[in-house]
């Protein structure tokens, strides 16, 4: 059975690519992180959001930026390893 991934994974998987285009050889990996990809695909769009609006939704946007650093790096782990 195949597993049913969101748009958000699709999403989160794209930006990384598109930031770490060495990375295309794991992307065949990549259904092994699916709930950190979609973390990271949220996390994104999260820190997109928050950051387009002004004022008091800052530190909104300093947190996403936060975790997105965070997920990002883990991720970057978490594929190098499963070369």
């Amino acid at each position: 059975m195949k597993e049913v991934v969101s748009d958000s994974f699709h999403f989160g998987l794209r930006r990384l690519l598109e930031q770490y285009p060495e990375l295309q050889r794991q992307a065949s990996v990549a259904h092994y992180f699916t709930e950190l990809i979609e973390t990271y695909g949220d996390a994104l769009r999260s820190r997109e959001k928050y950051g387009t609006v002004g004022g008091e939704d800052r530190m909104l946007h300093e947190h996403y930026v936060s975790v997105c650093n965070e997920l990002e790096m883990c991720l970057l782990d978490n594929l190098h390893q499963a070369k």
